[in-house]
């Protein structure tokens, strides 16, 4: 598993992260120009049933590894 940060950079990125947004505060929004998190899963480790092409993590950008496995990561 390798994980990157990247960028949301344009509001084409940002649409697909409207459900993960709702409810939330302002400050706890994921805004234009935020950075996330974003894993690359092994080949042959995607969930049962996920289409591999399709799969990808992502996750509210956190500079400490150490709280990487703690996040909630999603699709």
């Amino acid at each position: 598993m390798a994980i990157g940060r990247i960028t949301v950079s344009s509001p084409a990125v940002l649409r697909p992260l409207q459900d993960c947004n709702a409810g939330k505060s302002y400050l706890q929004q994921i805004k234009p120009f935020n950075y996330l998190l974003s894993c690359q899963v092994m080949p042959m480790r995607h969930p049962i049933g996920a289409d591999p092409e399709q799969f990808h993590l992502i996750a509210p950008y956190e500079s400490d590894a150490r709280r990487w496995e703690k996040l909630t990561w999603i699709d």
